[in-house]
């Protein structure tokens, strides 16, 4: 598996893609950040999970999360959930 733990100073800030037009995205594998609790401390932490972006519905896109939450586990999330975001939340591109 593909986890990590990232220090916060580290992690890719959500707002790097604001205006751009949602369209540009379909297709794509975007990443955004999901409220979580570190097993280590059990303070509130942010899991970053990929998102398959497959529609945009106004301001929306919407798509499939393509990881299973380690730290999210109290989101009623699993790998093939869909999930809705706008541009502002997205992290990272997987161009």
């Amino acid at each position: 598996k593909n986890i990590a733990f990232v220090p916060q100073h580290l992690a890719s800030k959500p707002g790097s893609y604001v205006g751009k037009d949602p369209n540009s995205f379909l297709g794509k594998f975007v990443k955004m950040g999901f409220p979580g609790i570190n097993p280590l401390n059990q303070l509130e932490t942010i899991e970053h999970m990929w998102v398959h972006v497959e529609a945009v519905e106004g301001d929306d896109l919407v798509g499939s999360l393509d990881n299973d939450p380690i730290l999210s586990r109290e989101l009623p999330l699993h790998c093939g959930s869909t999930v809705r975001l706008t541009v502002d939340l997205i992290e990272d591109v997987l161009e």
